[in-house]
């Protein structure tokens, strides 16, 4: 039980750390390159890209998790707290079947890039690999998203 509550706390901050101390070094690793030897890696640039992107997706769900998520207040600041939760609930709604719809897309994404055999020009790396981390980031937001819909549901109750 303690590695899940581990996990359900620090997953995203830890992922998301990872990869922008990856992108961090590959970045040094071509400047040094470039301007002590005077010789640039070529891959430097398409692992700290890459890392940029998995630090945005992790970050996203990590935003959810914390409810940081960019929202509009100037409407919900008008409500009591009760409707501001139901409000939070109804958001939460719609973006899960937001993430649905995404996530249904980015399976045939997939599909098309195992089909068709797509790397990326200087790792070489599998798209395919690289793409399905994306369908496990939205079906971790849609968790997520669960989960602070029944964190809503309980500050509902506590509030009655």
């Amino acid at each position: 039980m303690k590695v899940l509550k581990w996990l359900d706390n620090n997953f995203e901050k830890t992922i998301c750390t990872g990869f922008a101390a990856a992108m961090l070094i590959s970045l040094f690793l071509q400047v040094v390159s470039r301007y002590v030897f005077n010789q640039a890696f070529s891959w430097t640039e398409e692992v700290a890209v890459l890392c940029f992107i998995m630090s945005v997706y992790f970050g996203a769900t990590y935003a959810i998790k914390i409810r940081a998520h960019i929202k509009i207040e100037i409407l919900t600041s008008c409500f009591t707290q009760k409707q501001q939760h139901i409000f939070g609930i109804i958001s939460n709604i719609f973006f899960i079947v937001f993430a649905c719809v995404i996530l249904i897309g980015f399976f045939g994404i997939v599909e098309n890039l195992i089909k068709y055999g797509s790397v990326m020009v200087i790792t070489r790396i599998p798209k395919w690999i690289l793409y399905s981390v994306l369908p496990f980031c939205f079906v971790l937001m849609i968790i997520r998203l669960v989960q602070d819909i029944l964190r809503h549901i309980r500050e509902i109750k506590e509030i009655v």
